[in-house]
């Protein structure tokens, strides 16, 4: 959802996005200057849930900003991140995708098509946290890898349950 943000709204559906004058204080509290492109590149971010990689963000402000590079929507994600203002996702291809989401949840990530999609429970993230002694947990990063229900459901249609008679020994025919 992309709305007027000089008013305060919220970029995402939900409300785990900053809003934008949030998003200016911490980035100036933070040393990064707020910049219109700085901007752009948040609110594309926080209004696709899809967690998008560099590339998506660059394409979804090409038309809006023909000047903007790729390079430069890398080094804005790069620097927003490293000010805790968004998340790193990490995928099973190894790639990088991005969520504005800062709330504390889990991702449901799919090994066959790559979506992701945000998922919480609570009760996972605090059993990890409290079952690591000795040690100081700052950040919490869970994926669930497996499959999306529609790669489940195309896997179920082009591999079947096997026949009940397969494994058995069929009589021959002579």
């Amino acid at each position: 959802m992309r709305t007027n943000t000089d008013n305060g709204s919220e970029l995402r559906a939900g409300g785990h996005a900053l809003r934008d004058a949030e998003l200016r204080a911490r980035c100036r509290a933070s040393g990064l200057r707020v910049t219109g492109q700085r901007l752009a590149v948040y609110r594309a971010l926080a209004a696709d849930p899809s967690h998008p990689t560099v590339d998506a963000v660059y394409a979804s402000l090409q038309s809006q900003m023909p000047s903007l590079s790729r390079a430069t929507v890398y080094r804005i994600l790069e620097s927003l991140e490293r000010e805790k203002l968004i998340r790193r996702v990490s995928t099973t291809a190894g790639g990088t995708r991005f969520d504005a989401n800062l709330v504390p949840h889990q991702h449901l990530v799919c090994r066959v098509c790559g979506r992701i999609a945000d998922f919480s429970a609570p009760w996972l993230a605090r059993r990890a946290v409290h079952a690591v002694p000795g040690f100081v947990v700052e950040d919490l990063d869970i994926r669930i890898v497996g499959r999306c229900t529609g790669c489940r459901e195309t896997s179920v249609r082009r591999h079947p349950k096997p026949s009940r008679t397969r494994g058995k020994n069929p009589k021959r025919r002579t």
